[in-house]
C-alpha cells in the first residue's frame, strides 16, 4: 500500500487517522501492521502512540492544534504603539513646516510612525493598519445599495467614460470622494459627549488616499478645507467623483469652486446615501 503523507491531510483527517492508530494498537496490532494497515510510516504510528501515552491516554490530545500564527502575533507595533499612532492620525494633523498642514497619505503616516515609535513600515503593512483601525478608504461605490445599483451601473457605462477622457486631455488625477462616520469606541473618550467624529476621503484610481479626520460634522467649512488642502497637495488638477453632499448646497463652497476651476473639477454620482445625510452638519 502506497504510504500517504499525513501532513497534507486536513485537521480533521488527521484526527481520524490519529485514532485510527490507537484503536488499532488497543486491538492487540504492531507498529509495523497498524503503518501497513493506514499506509502511514511506522514512525508516524510510534509517535502518535507515545504523544497519546503521554497525555495521559486521552484521545482529546491527538487533535490538531490551529495552525499559523495568532490573532496579534508578529504585529511590527505593539498595543501602546498603536494606540499612539491611532491618536496622532484622529486627533493631529501631518504638520509640514514648510508646507503648512498636510492631509494623511500612506507617506505621511509612514513619518509620523518613525517619528512617534522609531520605527520605519511599509507602505503595505501601513495599509492592514489603516483597515485594523477602521482608517482605510474605499471608492463610494462600493457602499452603494442593491437598489441604486442599476443607477451607478448606468453612470459608469454612460457618464464614467467622458470623466476619463477629460482627465487624460487634463492630465488630471480622477479621486472618489466619500465621507463616513467612525463607530467604534475607542474614537470618543469616556464620559465625552462627542458623537459625531467623521472621516472625509479620497482615494484614486490607483489607490492613493488622502483623508482628515473631523470632530465637528462635515460643514461647508471643513469640506472646503479638505478640498483646498487636496488641491494644493496635488502636482496634477484633481478631478472630484463624490456623491452631492449637503456641504454643496453652499454658496462659499460653489463660489470657491467656481474660482478653482484650474484646480478642480466635480462630478456627482447619480444617487446621494440618505443613511449619511443624519450625520452631516445642516447648512
Amino acid at each position: 500500500m502506497e504510504k500517504r503523507d499525513a501532513r497534507k491531510l486536513s485537521s480533521e483527517e488527521q484526527y481520524d487517522l490519529r485514532k485510527k492508530v490507537i484503536r488499532l494498537s488497543r486491538q492487540g496490532n504492531s507498529f509495523r501492521e497498524i503503518a501497513e494497515i493506514l499506509g502511514t510510516s511506522h514512525t508516524y504510528v510510534s509517535n502518535i502512540w507515545n504523544i497519546y501515552l503521554d497525555g495521559g491516554g486521552r484521545i482529546a490530545v491527538l487533535r490538531p492544534k490551529v495552525r499559523g500564527r495568532k490573532n496579534g502575533d508578529q504585529r511590527r507595533l505593539t498595543p501602546d504603539q498603536e494606540m499612539i499612532i491611532f491618536e496622532r492620525l484622529v486627533e493631529g494633523k501631518p504638520n509640514d513646516p514648510k508646507k503648512g498642514p498636510w492631509l494623511w497619505s500612506h507617506v505621511n503616516i509612514q513619518t509620523a510612525i518613525e517619528q512617534e515609535v522609531g520605527i520605519n513600515l511599509p507602505l503595505r503593512t501601513i495599509s492592514d493598519y489603516l483597515k485594523r483601525w477602521g482608517l482605510a478608504p474605499t471608492n463610494p461605490i462600493y457602499r452603494v445599495k442593491e437598489q441604486r445599483l442599476k443607477k451607478i451601473c448606468r453612470w459608469l457605462e454612460e457618464e464614467y467614460p467622458k470623466i476619463l477622457v477629460q482627465s487624460k486631455v487634463e492630465r488630471a488625477g480622477i479621486h472618489w470622494c466619500d465621507i463616513v462616520r467612525l463607530e467604534k469606541d475607542i474614537y470618543r473618550e469616556e464620559g465625552s459627549s462627542e458623537n459625531c467624529v467623521m472621516m472625509i476621503s479620497t482615494i484614486t484610481n490607483c489607490g492613493k488616499v488622502k483623508f482628515m479626520v473631523s470632530h465637528e460634522g462635515i460643514s461647508e467649512h471643513v469640506y472646503k478645507l479638505f478640498l483646498d488642502r487636496l488641491t494644493k497637495e496635488s502636482k496634477r488638477k484633481v478631478v472630484l467623483v463624490s456623491y452631492k453632499f449637503r456641504a454643496y448646497r453652499s454658496r462659499t463652497l460653489n463660489d470657491w469652486l467656481d474660482k478653482n476651476k484650474d484646480k478642480i473639477d466635480v462630478f456627482f454620482l447619480p444617487s446621494h446615501i440618505p443613511e449619511l445625510a443624519v450625520t452631516l452638519t445642516e447648512l
